[in-house]
């Protein structure tokens, strides 16, 4: 695949800058995704100054990727726009994730099956954004602070998810969030 240092989330209409190594991958794989359309269809991103130019382009090749393009314009910009704003943590789940939906772009490449290709680049778009946002949507909930019972006590925990550590503090004030036992986790 092309490793050029393409702008995929300008392209796409909206700002996301990372740093982080897995962020880097899940940004590459989808520069990869936009290279295999560039190989199936002839489409170069490059060539457009933005992802709304290259579905307009694309929904004129009036060929068998059509519905992709039309996917792409209803539902797959949303999704991409999404995952460029939301804050996630990375684990071994989403780097698990990644490597899958790279595996399945490589193997679409090379059996040549265009119809296959962009059934998974639409299904790669939505298995990403379902991981991102539901760890986003965790994220956010992990911020209140939840009560453990631990052996005739009960303790105060807060999970600080950029750490990704607990921290215990006992106390006998009401909990904002009543646990039932074990450990609120992602």
């Amino acid at each position: 695949m092309d490793k050029r240092n393409f702008d995929l989330w300008k392209f796409i209409g909206a700002e996301k800058s990372i740093d982080d190594g897995m962020q880097t991958s899940l940004t590459q794989l989808f520069k990869d995704y936009f290279e295999s359309i560039k190989q199936f269809t002839g489409l170069d991103y490059d060539e457009f100054i933005s992802v709304d130019e290259m579905i307009t382009k694309g929904l004129q090749l009036n060929n068998s990727s059509v519905y992709f393009w039309s996917w792409l314009e209803k539902i797959g910009v949303k999704k991409l726009q999404e995952i460029a704003k939301a804050e996630f943590c990375i684990d071994d789940e989403f780097s698990d994730l990644i490597e899958y939906r790279r595996f399945i772009l490589e193997q679409d490449i090379e059996t040549g099956i265009s119809h296959n290709l962009f059934e998974s680049l639409a299904d790669g778009i939505e298995s990403c954004h379902k991981f991102v946002l539901t760890a986003w949507h965790k994220r956010e909930l992990v911020k209140a602070k939840i009560m453990i019972p631990q052996k005739n006590r009960q303790v105060w925990a807060e999970f600080f998810s950029d750490d990704r550590q607990w921290i215990t503090i006992p106390t006998k004030n009401t909990p904002l969030v009543k646990a039932s036992g074990g450990c609120f986790y992602y």
